[in-house]
């Protein structure tokens, strides 16, 4: 009798549930590849499409999440409200600070029980109290440029990234966004000391910065463990 070699189907929830397991552990890069195996194995369902905005959120994609979120809102696909709440994260994130601060009074209006809640409510407040000391308003040209620096950041082309965002930094230099993603880039170029001095001088004006913090505990893990563990907690305690 021939041997006969039984095929395992790896279908669209094998992908997904390797998906879950690699985002826990923090492995973004395969939870990424597992959850779009997922989604072409089965394109239509929306849940694989939410998962992947929040993956690429956590990797600073956020312009390529809130993509994938805007179109599932077009389908009435709120997930209890999470799409509309990671809208609001992801636009805070790119510095869209208005927008950011009426999509969150939107999830509080449309969803006052929903689980992030809490969050909202406090992400909102901060937004409100930050009128009181306005940032420097950004130019229009400033933005396509800061936007442009991004592409190349996300594109791997850090050296040509920094060439665009190092002066528009300098002469703004309230702009989280436009830092962090600077800063990103020097560490992409293993210019680790110059990405934590951004990072330090961005977290001086912004105490609070989600995303400088997260930055910082990153760019120590490579040079010095226990500070990247105080940016740890640090990080901790804010989003609590």
């Amino acid at each position: 009798m021939a041997n006969r070699v039984l095929k395992f189907e790896k279908n669209a929830d094998f992908y997904f549930n390797r998906h879950l397991k690699a985002f826990d552990k923090g492995d973004l890069i395969d939870s990424l590849s597992n959850i779009r195996s997922a989604i072409e194995k089965d394109p239509t369902n929306s849940e694989y499409q939410f998962y992947l905005a929040e993956t690429l959120s956590e990797m600073f994609l956020y312009e390529d999440s809130n993509y994938i979120l805007f179109k599932l809102l077009e389908k009435n696909e709120r997930f209890d409200g999470d799409v509309v709440f990671d809208i609001a994260v992801n636009l805070f994130n790119l510095g869209d600070y208005d927008k950011s601060e009426e999509t969150f009074l939107k999830y509080i209006s449309d969803y006052p029980d929903g689980t992030r809640i809490e969050d909202a409510q406090e992400a909102y407040e901060l937004l409100l109290e930050s009128h009181q000391e306005q940032p420097p308003i950004i130019k229009d040209a400033t933005l396509e440029s800061a936007s442009l620096g991004k592409k190349l950041l996300d594109s791997g082309k850090f050296a040509e990234a920094v060439d665009i965002m190092t002066p528009l930094a300098k002469n703004n230099p309230g702009a989280a966004f436009l830092q962090n993603n600077l800063a990103l880039a020097h560490f992409c170029l293993g210019e680790t000391s110059k990405a934590i001095s951004i990072s330090e001088n961005m977290l001086k004006l912004q105490p609070t910065n989600i995303h400088t913090i997260c930055n910082l505990a990153i760019f120590y893990s490579t040079e010095d463990l226990e500070k990247a563990r105080e940016y740890c907690t640090l990080l901790d305690g804010v989003k609590t």
